[in-house]
């Protein structure tokens, strides 16, 4: 779409000056009075500077679209705020979100979830193309590249990552493909318990509420909603047809742990809108009175006392804020958040860590690696 857009060719359209009318004029006083009440609220909660979370918020409710951030407004207070937590969640992305839903479900455990980008409210978030508007995007990206590569003639690859609540499921291209089976099982002969297709599988059925209903390899009434693609093309059935004539079947589920052949794969969509993990991990559950979830929280490090994880420094507002455990800080920051908190808190390569005034805990080489 943007290549056509670039190179179109450039028409200039000459449209007749319309008299306003009064409905003209009523829309407008509506749209700009809309405008004040959202400044109104947002400039509320960037006074308060407390954490914009469930325990403290009354939702005005003015309109919400399903269980999505889009159009849903609300008023947080100073008070009752709980500072004590048995669980510290760093990361609010496809695990984090899974965690906070999971652990706050016992109500006697007190659970802080630190997201560093902001809410899912962004529309394009929960338009399925809307990657078109989410990667690459500052507001929901952390646009990282990698570096240049001297076998692709030192080219830079982007490397999106998801920057708002449910983390690269918020801005990711939906597809719903669990893997090859076999490489659970070898995942299990190294040693990894519990890790064989057949001991995830379970948990697969737990998680997905499948559009085509329950089956031996799909379940149905989870948070996750997996859907048919509901747009198909004369040129890629045209494809599969070729690709079967040379000995590549066609497949209809790609999901029962053979991926070998042809078809169209399945999205995490329900409704024509994205199910990303916030949507259905995270936002039926926000009003726990147990989860405290803050956005915009950047983990500076975790911090030990003799090799124990005790507490979490993070930067928000411009403010350092440390918080304490009760029990155990979960690390679900990414592939690149996590590897990057774990060396600003002492554990990687003490060689390229100490030179940078880094108090080394563990001196871990494979961190990175």
């Amino acid at each position: 779409l943007r290549v056509c857009a670039e190179f179109a060719p450039v028409t200039v359209i000459t449209v007749k000056r319309r008299v306003p009318t009064t409905n003209d004029m009523i829309f407008f006083i509506l749209y700009i009075s809309l405008l004040l009440l959202c400044f109104f609220i947002k400039k509320a909660v960037s006074q308060i500077n407390k954490s914009k979370t469930s325990p403290n918020m009354n939702k005005l409710g003015l309109i919400s679209v399903g269980n999505t951030g889009i159009f849903s407004f609300y008023y947080y207070k100073d008070s009752n705020l709980m500072k004590n937590f048995d669980y510290i969640i760093i990361g609010a992305g496809s695990a984090g979100c899974v965690l906070a839903n999971r652990l706050s479900k016992n109500s006697n455990n007190k659970v802080l979830l630190l997201e560093a980008g902001g809410n899912d409210s962004y529309p394009w978030i929960h338009i399925p193309v809307g990657y078109y508007k989410t990667m690459h995007n500052p507001k929901t990206d952390w646009c990282y590249n990698t570096e240049p590569d001297a076998t692709m003639e030192n080219r830079s690859i982007p490397y999106p990552r998801g920057k708002t609540l449910g983390g690269s499921s918020s801005i990711n291209g939906l597809l719903y493909i669990r893997g090859q089976e076999q490489d659970y099982d070898i995942w299990r002969q190294l040693g990894n318990k519990g890790w064989s297709w057949n001991d995830v599988l379970p948990y697969f059925l737990k998680a997905e509420n499948q559009e085509r209903g329950k089956s031996e390899f799909h379940g149905v009434n989870g948070p996750l909603s997996v859907s048919d693609q509901r747009i198909k093309l004369p040129i890629l059935d045209a494809f599969m047809n070729a690709a079967e004539e040379v000995g590549i079947p066609k497949v209809n589920d790609f999901n029962k742990g053979d991926n070998f052949g042809c078809g169209y794969f399945q999205v995490t969509e329900k409704n024509g809108l994205r199910c990303s993990a916030a949507v259905g991990y995270l936002n039926p559950i926000k009003n726990r009175k147990n989860l405290k979830i803050e956005t915009k929280c950047h983990v500076e490090k975790i911090n030990f006392e003799n090799k124990k994880a005790v507490s979490v420094s993070y930067w928000r507002d411009n403010q350092s804020f440390t918080v304490k455990t009760n029990k155990e800080i979960i690390l679900s920051a990414g592939s690149i958040g996590s590897t990057q908190i774990l060396q600003t808190s002492g554990i990687g390569d003490a060689k390229k860590l100490s030179p940078l005034g880094i108090d080394i805990v563990k001196n871990s080489i494979g961190v990175v690696k």
